[in-house]
């Protein structure tokens, strides 16, 4: 658990150090570019499947300690949280975009 918290950090770490438009800047060959862009993929594929394991962990621990209508609770107060996040997410978007036609 702690080591996958750990490798977490540390990609997400290096993302924000080699945030968008870097390399850009490197003259990479486009085999490089490619090269590159799949070693990305990869890293979001495995951030994916290890935000899963760490989620699933954290919901059967928190099983037990709450009962079974605490854990419903909690439940549908995670769904809210997302469609709220979503709901923002949307928002966010459809501002951008609107910002974008007046320019």
């Amino acid at each position: 658990m702690k080591k996958m918290m750990m490798l977490m950090m540390l990609a997400l770490s290096f993302s924000v150090m080699a945030g968008p438009g870097h390399k850009d800047h490197m003259n990479l060959t486009d085999d490089q570019k490619a090269a590159w862009k799949a070693l990305k993929q990869e890293k979001k594929d495995a951030m994916a499947v290890a935000k899963k394991d760490i989620y699933a962990d954290y919901d059967a621990r928190l099983a037990e300690i709450l009962d079974d209508e605490q854990m419903a609770q909690y439940k549908k107060m995670r769904e809210h949280k997302k469609e709220h996040a979503k709901m923002k997410k949307h928002k966010k978007k459809k501002h951008k975009k609107r910002m974008n036609k007046e320019d």
